[in-house]
């Protein structure tokens, strides 16, 4: 017998043993579940904060729910709730670092009877939103729209919206207080001051009125500002 033959005859003796024994199938492990503030996919204002087993649904600057959970591997259990929805609800989540995503691990139309719970839940995807990132400066393009339009701001705080042909359309100035964003001025005729909250994730800036948007009677505003997404350009 050649040494590659005896080599070869040793490998299959091993895994005939292995295989005899039982040997334990290789394990995957999860993705440890964050804390943090999570936008849910397609808003602009309401989500969830996760905070070490606790865990809070908020819409603008309101909570709506507060309630506990455990991890156990990719599974998140809610343990307790102050909805009067039933507890020890489990789903199986994904996290890549910036998007959380939960499914049931049950059948979704089980939970139908919590409607808050089975919407917010039932494959939802939140996306990490850090608390306080400042205001961004550069340009920023319109995220929702094939043709290329959006913004410029600038560090002096003043403004510029261009249109497809990088024309600027209008222009004025503004301020930012924490996560509001104040338009000061514009050379529209629009009434000022007009004031949204904005969040920013690094890459995607998104606007949303503090009023009530039927109350700004500025449509170009109000079709540039209410719930859209504009993207950082890239220099």
């Amino acid at each position: 017998m050649t040494q590659k033959s005896a080599y070869l005859l040793v490998l299959l003796l091993v895994a005939s043993i292995l295989t005899a024994c039982g040997a334990p199938e290789p394990t995957q492990t999860a993705s440890k579940f964050p804390n943090g503030r999570f936008i849910k996919s397609g808003t602009t204002d309401g989500g969830l904060v996760f905070s070490d087993g606790t865990f809070s649904v908020f819409q603008g600057e309101n909570t709506i729910v507060t309630a506990s959970y455990k991890v156990e591997g990719n599974v998140f259990t809610e343990t307790s709730n102050n909805a009067g929805c039933k507890t020890n609800v489990g789903f199986k989540y994904t996290f890549d670092g910036v998007n959380l995503n939960f499914k049931y691990v049950d059948k979704p139309e089980n939970d139908v009877a919590c409607n808050g719970r089975h919407a917010d839940f039932n494959d939802v995807t939140y996306i990490l939103t850090p608390l306080s990132l400042p205001f961004p400066t550069g340009k920023f393009t319109r995220a929702d729209r094939v043709e290329p339009v959006g913004f410029i701001f600038s560090e002096a705080e003043t403004w510029q919206a261009w249109d497809k042909y990088m024309n600027i359309a209008a222009e004025g100035a503004y301020r930012v207080d924490g996560q509001t964003y104040t338009e000061l001025s514009n050379d529209m005729g629009c009434s000022v001051p007009m004031s949204f909250k904005y969040t920013y994730d690094g890459k995607t800036l998104t606007f949303s009125y503090v009023d009530d948007p039927a109350s700004d009677n500025c449509d170009a505003r109000r079709a540039a500002l209410d719930n859209v997404p504009y993207t950082l350009a890239k220099e």
